[in-house]
């Protein structure tokens, strides 16, 4: 299980932020003005052995010819009908004016989710499964991931790490394996892509967990698109070569004091480090990676990765799959890492997708960076601490507002509805870790409950809703109350 090596990255992102916090003078606020600390909060997650060792109890695994174990559509509907509690997840998560454009203007928008499908699977079985609209009759139906493909990605690398550790895969061309701490220069000459030495510099952990030295890039997707990079990376001049364009648009000028890193949200990212991983297999091995390193162990039959001129895996934003296809991933991830008989991702990436990343850690990274994002972000995942608990263990400092946004400062009038000191997600449990895509492709895993939600979407707007789905879809099938 390598343990000890989960032990040394937990004890080096401690020491990396303990020296972060030193720099930090602000703190929250008095314990009157903030939230109090539920005593979840502040207990270890679950560790990634036990997680691992539970996943070697199970008997059956969804590995693609077997599909998953559900129950029948009967009972499924039997379960929402005996419980206000399930029907009201149902009817939060379908709402039966979705479609409604009149209803989707409201000011308030607590029914604009337009869900296409929606799976809930308990201790590896599917408790209930739905789709609507072109979905409905039809589960297997591609949807795109979008961004949720970034998650994909960072899975496909700790397939890559595992088997590097264990003897049985690729190494670097210096004979070493590949772990986070790998720089991309270690593994490929990137001088057709970025002379820039910052960029060799990054390593596997920095890339996935979007800690940029000096960064300019700009992710936005409205508004003016002439200064969106990852438009023009995804449909004007970056398709030819889109990782050439992402590291020319990645950082600015280096300063003459040395490079800052700090969090910011690129697509860019995964785009260049599947160009390295091009560069470090070969264009024949890579062409088929995604599904031999990842895809095909988990079951996941319906995967598809587009690819851009160059035949470039576009790992930020272009996997498509079915519904269960995303909860196999979900489940692998759930098991720390372990899936049908096999441990297939690295422990340690597991580990890292649960504790809050280097990109956030990083001294020029801000609360208004973090409050922008709307959660903490980790390695190719999102999730939920409590920014209080983060403090008292000298992982980050946060100013006495954090994460509250304020509107009108007077009136104490804020945009996101958190007081200070609050969870991003007040009614869900810190454990919880997601991927994310636009639009609302969700998975969402919950390792003490031994609980998946996955949902695949149309949404404008749906991630101030994954509170409330999280805590009504516990409520109704673990009995559960908030976080």
């Amino acid at each position: 299980m390598r343990t000890a090596a989960l032990v040394a990255l937990s004890a080096a992102l401690a020491l990396f932020a303990l020296g972060l916090g030193c720099t930090k003078a602000s703190t929250l606020g008095s314990t009157a003005s903030r939230v109090s600390v539920p005593a979840a909060d502040e207990a270890p997650l679950m560790s990634i052995d036990a997680m691992i060792s539970r996943a070697g109890t199970r008997s059956y695994w969804p590995n693609g010819a077997n599909d998953w174990q559900a129950l029948s559509a009967a009972d499924q509907q039997a379960l929402i009908a005996a419980s206000p509690a399930c029907q009201d997840f149902v009817s939060f998560v379908f709402p039966a004016d979705a479609d409604d454009p009149a209803q989707l203007n409201k000011a308030d928008v607590d029914q604009a989710l337009r869900t296409d499908g929606a799976l809930v699977i308990k201790g590896g079985q599917i408790v209930y499964e739905n789709y609507v609209g072109p979905y409905a009759g039809h589960p297997e139906k591609r949807h795109c991931m979008w961004s949720a493909t970034k998650s994909f990605t960072t899975g496909m690398v700790g397939s890559i790490a595992e088997d590097s550790a264990n003897g049985s895969g690729v190494l670097t061309p210096a004979g070493q394996p590949i772990t986070l701490s790998t720089r991309l220069g270690d593994m490929a000459d990137l001088s057709a892509v970025s002379a820039d030495p910052r960029l060799a510099n990054m390593t596997i952990e920095d890339v996935l967990s979007m800690n940029i030295p000096d960064p300019v890039w700009n992710e936005g997707y409205d508004g003016n698109i002439q200064t969106s990079n990852v438009v023009h990376m995804l449909y004007v001049d970056g398709p030819p070569d889109m990782a050439k364009y992402a590291a020319s648009a990645l950082m600015g000028p280096a300063p003459a004091t040395g490079p800052v890193n700090e969090f910011t949200y690129s697509s860019g990212n995964a785009v260049i480090l599947m160009r390295v991983l091009q560069e470090l297999y070969g264009d024949d091995a890579f062409a088929t990676l995604p599904w031999t390193q990842l895809f095909d162990r988990l079951g996941m039959t319906s995967a598809m990765l587009e690819r851009d001129q160059r035949g470039v895996f576009v790992g930020s934003s272009y996997a498509h799959m079915t519904l269960r296809d995303m909860a196999r991933f979900g489940y692998a991830y759930l098991n720390g890492g372990y899936f049908n008989g096999q441990q297939v991702i690295d422990p340690t990436f597991v580990q890292a997708a649960r504790v809050i990343g280097a990109g956030m850690l990083a001294p020029g990274t801000t609360d208004s960076d973090i409050t922008e994002e709307g959660s903490f972000y980790s390695l190719g995942f999102w999730i939920n601490p409590n920014p209080q608990v983060l403090q008292q263990q000298g992982i980050r400092s946060f100013g006495p507002t954090f994460p509250m946004t304020v509107d009108d400062a007077d009136a104490g009038v804020t945009a996101n509805g958190l007081l200070p000191g609050s969870k991003f997600f007040p009614n869900t449990p810190v454990d919880m870790f997601f991927a994310a895509g636009h639009y609302g492709q969700n998975i969402m895993a919950f390792p003490e409950d031994d609980l998946l939600i996955v949902r695949m979407s149309h949404d404008s707007e749906y991630f101030s809703k994954l509170d409330r789905i999280n805590s009504k879809a516990r409520a109704c099938f673990l009995g559960a109350s908030g976080g």
